[in-house]
């Protein structure tokens, strides 16, 4: 129960000042880059899908999963007497994913577009 709260403060507090906009920040400074240049700062991509003879995309997949161990369910009661509340603080096997797409339109080797999707595209 409180590795899943330490779990969870954790990536909080490591997400704490990331934001979509600065992510979105330091994908758009790419555009003009060469794809050299991405490929050095971002590493292989994943994926690689051909548009035509100049034109690709390179897409970046991030995925952090965070799952919850098998255990019964735990409860926390509170209210006054005779209206007592029980809420759910953990449910056992449950699992999490924090994704993050980056897909860059690459043509005549040079970045010209980018599109982001996820529920984790932010940075620091």
């Amino acid at each position: 129960m409180k590795l899943i709260f330490c779990v969870i403060f954790l990536v909080t507090v490591l997400n704490g000042c990331a934001t979509q906009e600065k992510y979105r920040t330091k994908v758009s400074a790419l555009v003009g880059a060469s794809e050299e240049q991405l490929i050095q700062k971002w590493g292989v991509p994943q994926m690689v899908d051909k548009l035509s003879n100049n034109t690709r995309n390179l897409t970046y997949v991030s995925i952090i999963n965070i799952d919850v161990p098998e255990s019964k369910p735990q409860f926390q009661t509170a209210g006054n007497v005779g209206q007592e509340v029980r809420m759910i603080e953990s449910i056992p096997g449950l699992s999490s994913a924090l994704i993050c797409n980056t897909k860059f339109q690459i043509q005549d080797n040079v970045v010209i577009d980018w599109h982001i999707q996820g529920n984790d595209c932010k940075s620091n």
